[in-house]
């Protein structure tokens, strides 16, 4: 994650770093942070597929676990 942080840093605008870290927060059940980190990557490049399916699949397991902060 370490590079995806410094590439955010680099260039805030730059939506790929943003789908990584969203990718990172996911694989770590930090669904919140996954979802905001997604968000940025969606607002940044609308179109970048990856961070809309990072989006879905975040959005998939919150509702089927019934709560988000976990």
């Amino acid at each position: 994650m370490v590079s995806a942080v410094t590439a955010r840093d680099h260039d805030p605008d730059y939506a790929g770093a943003w789908a990584l870290i969203a990718q990172v927060h996911a694989q770590q059940n930090r669904w919140d942070d996954a979802l905001e980190a997604a968000d940025e990557a969606l607002k940044r490049d609308p179109n970048l597929e990856i961070a809309a399916l990072l989006r879905a699949l975040v959005l998939r397991h919150v509702k089927a676990a019934g709560r988000m902060g976990e």
